[in-house]
């Protein structure tokens, strides 16, 4: 392996294999159609928000440009 870097950081990002919410089919199997405010509504109702700061920074960290 090495010297150790204490300078780097290792990160190792992994997703889920599926990706689908169950609280968002249970939705799109009742309502097949639906206004931005009826989604509003149900979107207000979740558990866990849809986006945090945190992520949004993660994400725009790992998709700069350089």
């Amino acid at each position: 392996m090495g010297q150790w870097d204490y300078k780097n950081w290792l990160v190792k990002v992994e997703l889920k294999e599926d990706l689908t919410d169950p609280q968002f089919l249970d939705y799109l199997s009742k309502y097949a159609v639906f206004s931005m405010k009826e989604y509003e509504s149900f979107k207000s109702t979740l558990v866990r928000p849809l986006r945090t700061a945190k992520a949004e920074q993660i994400v725009r960290f790992f998709s700069r440009v350089s």
